[in-house]
């Protein structure tokens, strides 16, 4: 069991099978049995469409679920689809045995990948794409299949490995005074990041400085009238 996509009370879950398989079922978030999904799974939007007296026939709704927000061209999208139905506006149930065309489109719209896929007796189809390697549009693409799609970032970007802290200054300051921020960088094994290059903006400054061995920098910032270009006048201490 990996990957787990919390939908309201119920909850998707993701199994791996054999021969590198997955199927995707719903459990109760509270007790962990397998279930059937409920009306909870379907998209809040669409009561907007129900009323009890109105809403007479069959309506069938289809919701893509994405097991990330965001990829870098070459990672593997991995995707649930639930399709589910609507009897007279309140009668829930989910569609089995339905053949689903998904398509892979890129940030311009166009194609660039399709499969098919056949939801099993829990209304639930697993799909998954490889997106290209290389120099490819960058921006939000989508899964798109009959009815629904699904969005999401696709960009070459890099996890940060260390972190950036201000130290709270609880000094106080009037105009004029040079205020001393300190802060420190350091990686996330807790190693000191020395001799780093690190740009500060404040007001309409920019300032480049470096770490010491320590991971440590001072930024000193004097400390401007706010009302000074409307004419004004601040006296106020600031903290």
């Amino acid at each position: 069991m990996s990957d787990t996509i919390t939908v309201s009370d119920t909850r998707l879950i993701q199994l791996s099978l054999p021969n590198k398989q997955k199927r995707y079922v719903f459990v109760n978030a509270i007790t962990g049995e397998e279930t059937t999904p409920d009306s909870s799974l379907i998209d809040r939007r669409r009561w907007n469409d129900y009323t009890y007296n109105s809403n007479k026939g069959y309506k069938q709704y289809t919701d893509i679920y994405t097991d990330r927000a965001i990829y870098r061209p070459g990672q593997k999208i991995e995707a649930a689809i639930i399709r589910s139905s609507v009897t007279n506006g309140i009668e829930t149930s989910v569609v089995a045995g339905e053949k689903m065309h998904i398509k892979l489109l890129d940030s311009k719209g166009e194609k660039k990948a399709e499969k098919y896929a056949v939801t099993d007796v829990y209304g639930t189809a697993a799909v998954d794409f490889t997106l290209p390697e290389g120099d490819i549009r960058s921006g939000y693409w989508q899964l798109m299949t009959d009815g629904a799609s699904a969005s999401f970032r696709v960009e070459e970007y890099k996890r940060p490995t260390f972190e950036v802290k201000l130290k709270k200054n609880k000094d106080e300051y009037i105009v004029g005074d040079t205020a001393i921020v300190s802060g420190i960088a350091k990686t996330y094994n807790g190693l000191p990041q020395q001799n780093s290059k690190v740009v500060v903006s404040y007001y309409d400054k920019k300032d480049t400085l470096f770490t010491d061995n320590d991971g440590m920098f001072d930024v000193k910032v004097v400390i401007k009238d706010p009302l000074a270009k409307s004419g004004g006048r601040c006296n106020r201490r600031k903290g």
